[in-house]
C-alpha cells in the first residue's frame, strides 16, 4: 500500500514537470535549433573550408553522416509531433 501511493505520487509529480507547456514548447524549439545545426555543419563540412582541422579525405564523408543525422532527427521530430496530435 505505502509503495502504492510512493508510486504514485512520484508519478504524478514527473508527469506535472514533463507535461508542463513551457518546459514542452522549449524543448521543441531546442530540437527545431539542433536539426538545423547539424544540417548547417554539414554543408560547412561539405562544400566550404570552415573546418580546416579535418582532413581532406573524410569531409565529404562526415558532412554526409552528420546531414543524414540531422535529417534523421528531422523525421523524428515530425513523427512524434504527429503522434502527439493525434
Amino acid at each position: 500500500m505505502v509503495n502504492r501511493f510512493v508510486s504514485n505520487t512520484i508519478f504524478r509529480l514527473n508527469s506535472r514537470c514533463v507535461n508542463s507547456f513551457p518546459l514542452n514548447k522549449l524543448l521543441r524549439v531546442m530540437s527545431l535549433v539542433v536539426i538545423v545545426v547539424y544540417i548547417i555543419i554539414g554543408s560547412l563540412l561539405i562544400f566550404t573550408n570552415f573546418f580546416t582541422i579535418v582532413p581532406e579525405e573524410y569531409k565529404t564523408l562526415i558532412g554526409i553522416v552528420v546531414m543524414l543525422y540531422g535529417l534523421f532527427r528531422s523525421v523524428r521530430y515530425l513523427s512524434s509531433k504527429t503522434d502527439r496530435d493525434s
